[in-house]
């Protein structure tokens, strides 16, 4: 994997053999900084033009309800025109975080986005 950014908040690595992004989220973000990370993120996945992408959630808090509207109406429409085939979540601790990601997750299977939730980050999403 190859690393693009890499903090205590958030990381960004991609493989180009396998086709893979991976966001590593920690804590809460302000709506600037998730906005920012995701479409970050998806310019990366378009210049490599990557196949898959897995959201590891595992310590992310909250994501406001604001942010929840913007990526079911802004980003995710664009992560499908970018050519996003499967999307994979590493389900969060915090019982209101996955309170907002069934919010996104249901939008995202209304638009036909490919969903798998995982309990934890295996070798092969890497």
């Amino acid at each position: 994997m190859q690393t693009i950014i890499n903090n205590d908040c958030f990381s960004i690595l991609y493989n180009t053999e396998t086709r893979v992004i991976r966001l590593d989220w920690n804590g809460f973000f302000r709506s600037e900084d998730y906005r920012k990370n995701l479409d970050y993120a998806l310019e990366i996945f378009k210049k490599y033009r990557l196949k898959k992408w897995v959201n590891n959630m595992k310590y992310m808090s909250v994501i406001s309800l604001q942010d929840q509207d913007w990526t079911n109406n802004d980003w995710l429409g664009r992560t499908l025109e970018a050519g996003i085939s499967q999307m994979i979540i590493v389900e969060s601790d915090d019982v209101f975080h996955q309170v907002s990601m069934r919010n996104i997750q249901n939008y995202a299977n209304l638009c036909g986005l490919r969903w798998q939730n995982v309990e934890k980050l295996d070798k092969e999403y890497c």
